[in-house]
């Protein structure tokens, strides 16, 4: 029993001083205040409907170090307006890999991938890597964070019960929790640091060319395998000079030019 103790007492101690860098946001350029100001500014140049203001004032931001999943999103719906669809998807695709749980950026994706000429059906996933893809995107790295925090301290509590209390179905009860409580502090503590990976992560990009032919190697005269159109996503595997090696969502992959595509 002792031995039990010890060993919950030091594994709640490890978790509470855990490295948890995916909490702490970086540090912007610009002020709060002004870059708050500056948002609302946006805001009202698109409710106005002069969306190219928008545009403007929101490309500031983000150039002055304001990057945040709301200002992509916002920044993607002026080009849509403004019928820029590739610029919109590209946005879009940011903001969701600030934050996969934010609202209508899936749906504004549909309704622009639609209008772009690249129709690309993805490869099935199963089912458990699917569920895990939707765990994944409950929150961004901070909320992961947060449910980390939550899971430790009730591990705690329930640490201290099976310590204290002195009923023995009790002390059962607490000891089962607590272990579970582990077992899903780790879960989503994997599930976390992913996430954060994902958003520091720059291995997406989308074709901005009108159209490019895909090569077999990188070298411009090497063979054409398929064509590609302005808007489509792709996954950057390798690079080489100025080539990307890329996969696209059915699997097919080959080598592009660097400055054919601009990076999520």
């Amino acid at each position: 029993m002792i031995n039990i103790r010890k060993t919950l007492i030091v594994t709640v101690a490890t978790l509470l001083f855990f490295n948890m860098n995916y909490l702490i946001a970086d540090d912007v350029s610009i002020d709060e205040n002004t870059a708050k100001d500056e948002f609302n500014i946006a805001n009202e140049f698109y409710q106005n409907k002069q969306y190219q203001d928008a545009i403007d004032t929101y490309s500031i931001l983000i150039e002055n170090g304001k990057q945040t999943a709301e200002i992509y999103f916002n920044l993607g719906n002026c080009y849509y307006k403004v019928e820029d669809y590739t610029s919109a998807i590209l946005n879009y695709e940011r903001s969701k890999r600030l934050d996969p749980s934010l609202k209508d950026v899936d749906f504004n994706l549909k309704l622009s991938n639609m209008q772009i000429v690249d129709k690309i059906k993805p490869i099935p996933e199963l089912f458990l890597f699917r569920w895990y893809h939707n765990l994944s995107n409950f929150t961004n790295s901070t909320g992961w964070g947060v449910i980390i925090i939550v899971m430790i301290w009730l591990t705690i509590v329930l640490v201290l019960g099976f310590i204290f209390l002195s009923s023995p179905n009790l002390k059962r009860f607490s000891f089962t929790l607590a272990a579970l409580c582990l077992i899903f502090t780790a879960i989503a503590f994997i599930i976390g640091s992913e996430v954060k990976q994902s958003e520091l992560s720059h291995d997406s990009a989308i074709i901005f060319t009108e159209s490019v032919f895909i090569k077999s190697s990188p070298d411009s005269e090497s063979k054409n395998l398929f064509l590609l159109h302005n808007g489509t996503k792709v996954t950057i595997h390798d690079e080489l000079n100025d080539w990307y090696k890329i996969k696209i969502a059915d699997g097919n992959d080959g080598w592009i030019q660097k400055s054919e595509i601009v990076k999520i």
